[in-house]
């Protein structure tokens, strides 16, 4: 290939060889781009397939690359594509900048890069941090009267992984779809349209797990989610693992389908159409909790009884 001498002609190298595609596939469903080969193995001066230019050549100017989610039914979202992509960004910064000095190890690297923040005012990955993990308890009882009934909290919602726990009493007769948590990015659902079983729904895909809140009782439900799926556990016993699930199609082909939820909290409720009943003690961890820790949160909340109903 020639290249043309004019300080005014600019050439992309685009990332293809280097760089495993980042979609849902029959051997890896969470797939992320391999960051220590790209660390050690590219620069930007390496092109589609061996074409390789010195590293210095003037007319590269930068790099560019793409992402492909168009695997429809995979039910993945763009907070999975922006979580999958960051770590990869990250090192191409790196890279753009440092070329193939690579002095610092990708250890070193990879530490110095957890503190970078995604820009300005950004915090697409939902990582929220506190003292400690306990970055949310709203301990108050809370009563909901469907429609537009809510309580907004300080977080918009939390990213992978974490761990949601509440209690919940709901009156009899909820309507289908009535809300339990809500944001603009997803909602958990006392009933997932029609089927009346727990449920979420995030980007036109509707998930529930195999278990219907009981009404006029009070139930403890914790949710934990991570980059590969969602977790439901009902009074310290895991209910379901939404995980490892595949879509199949009528010709009878099949693709993985990620079942994960970035948690919702911008609203307890909704502003349209909150579930009726109560909810009280409301916490929320930025980590997974162990099952011996989330049985022991359970049987915590159980110890205390029925709590007073407190009209909001």
């Amino acid at each position: 290939m020639k290249i043309m001498k004019r300080t005014s002609f600019i050439l992309l190298a685009i990332i293809a060889s280097i760089v495993t595609k980042a979609q849902v596939n029959d051997v890896n469903p969470v797939p992320f781009v391999d960051t220590k080969k790209l660390y050690h193995s590219w620069t930007p001066n390496v092109m589609v397939g061996k074409q390789t230019f010195p590293e210095n050549t003037p007319q590269i100017k930068g790099c560019s690359f793409a992402v492909w989610p168009d695997h429809v039914g995979n039910g993945i979202t763009e907070k999975d594509v922006h979580h999958r992509v960051f770590p990869a960004m990250q090192t191409l910064a790196q890279k753009m900048w440092g070329g193939s000095d690579t002095a610092m190890s990708y250890d070193v690297f990879v530490e110095h890069s957890k503190a970078i923040g995604e820009g300005p005012g950004l915090n697409m990955l939902g990582k929220i941090k506190g003292r400690d993990s306990l970055v949310l308890n709203y301990k108050k009882v809370l009563q909901f009267k469907g429609g537009k009934t809510f309580v907004p909290t300080p977080l918009k919602g939390i990213g992978y992984g974490y761990t949601v726990a509440f209690s919940i009493k709901p009156d009899k007769n909820n309507a289908d779809n009535a809300i339990l948590f809500s944001s603009p990015d997803a909602v958990v659902k006392l009933k997932q349209q029609t089927t009346g079983k727990l449920g979420f729904s995030r980007e036109n895909y509707d998930y529930n797990f195999k278990y219907e809140v009981p009404a006029g009782q009070w139930t403890h439900i914790v949710i934990t989610g991570d980059n590969k799926g969602t977790s439901l556990y009902v009074n310290g016993t895991l209910v379901e693992k939404l995980e490892g699930n595949r879509n199949v199609f009528a010709n009878g082909k099949s693709i993985a389908k990620v079942q994960t939820l970035f948690f919702p909290l911008q609203f307890i409720g909704d502003k349209n159409n909150a579930f009726k009943g109560y909810l009280k003690d409301t916490k929320v961890f930025n980590r997974v909790l162990s099952k011996d820790k989330i049985t022991l949160l359970a049987k915590e909340e159980l110890k205390k009884g029925k709590p007073p109903i407190k009209p909001k």
